[in-house]
């Protein structure tokens, strides 16, 4: 499997690391036109890969025709987005980015499936679905990672467990994520047959806040761990069940949100329909509602 990254910071460095380790992964290609990423760092990392019995290759192409081909394409941050994205010329640099990467996937890559693992992935990974008129699983958002990460790791603390025996489920916009107690499980017993409510309530205390946190050095491995996950699911075809961002309809229009759906290797195969209390159900259709309207302001007051 050929996998093209794109992006100029170390982040891609550091993903493209990862993605190496994959048994389905035979290639990755950097695409930085700005020649930021020295050709000798895919080198050096080519290496260290063959040190650990991996065999991919690693490429810094300059140009975006190195695109074609590509069986996944990873959009990742420019390097300037890296401690601050909340000013409007940030918003407006990403999205230019989206949509010209969009426009060179389109051109040499069009059947690719895109993984989107920047801020606002709800947001991009919808621009780059209109952009690139794409099926309705080939754009992916990774949008609650870091949140999906920080609850595994505290229900792990909190048990003083092993993570592997913990199931976690989120859903949820780039604003805010809910955590779907009843899906959050050890050994497969729902939590909320081992804690309180209010116990529940403190164990996921500060989740948006760090859901909200854009990725950077801290928040890298999770990222780039997850991406090796959905990648080796596209490759083998593993129908893994995860909650990522893909587009869902809601009454008349569209939305990009991180639901719990099927990656296989077509992309987002299938979302999972869940049982939700009341409660939920409330929140969840607040959450669809609210980013409609977010998605469809944002995109309008964004400048080309």
């Amino acid at each position: 499997m050929k996998v093209s990254i794109l992006g100029r910071g170390d982040s891609t460095l550091a993903v493209a690391s990862e993605i190496g380790r994959s048994d389905v992964v035979s290639e990755v290609v950097l695409v930085d036109e700005t020649q930021r990423l020295p050709r000798g760092a895919a080198q050096e990392l080519e290496a260290s890969l063959a040190i650990g019995g991996h065999d991919a290759t690693i490429s810094v192409s300059r140009t975006f025709a190195a695109l074609a081909d590509s069986e996944v394409a990873i959009l990742l941050s420019p390097p300037s987005h890296a401690t601050d994205y909340s000013g409007q010329s940030h918003r407006n640099t990403d999205l230019a980015f989206a949509r010209d990467s969009a426009k060179y996937l389109k051109q040499h890559a069009p059947k690719t499936r895109i993984l989107v693992a920047m801020p606002r992935a709800n947001l991009l990974a919808h621009v780059m679905h209109q952009e690139l008129e794409s099926e309705p699983g080939q754009v992916i958002g990774l949008s609650s990672i870091r949140a999906s990460a920080y609850l595994k790791h505290q229900i792990a603390n909190h048990f003083s467990v092993s993570a592997t025996d913990i199931a976690v489920l989120v859903v949820g916009n780039d604003e805010r994520v809910l955590v779907l107690s009843q899906y959050c499980r050890i050994s497969g017993i729902p939590i909320n047959q081992l804690l309180s409510d209010a116990q529940i309530h403190d164990l996921i205390a500060g989740i948006n806040d760090r859901h909200r946190l854009p990725t950077h050095a801290d928040g890298l491995y999770s990222l780039s761990v997850c991406l090796r996950q959905i990648i080796d699911s596209i490759g083998l075809d593993k129908k893994k069940i995860v909650s990522v961002s893909t587009l869902i309809r809601a009454s008349a229009s569209s939305v990009h949100l991180s639901v719990p759906v099927i990656i296989g290797s077509r992309g987002v195969e299938e979302i999972i329909k869940l049982e939700l209390t009341d409660k939920q159900q409330r929140q969840f259709a607040q959450l669809v509602s609210r980013s409609v309207a977010n998605q469809q302001a944002k995109m309008r007051n964004y400048t080309r």
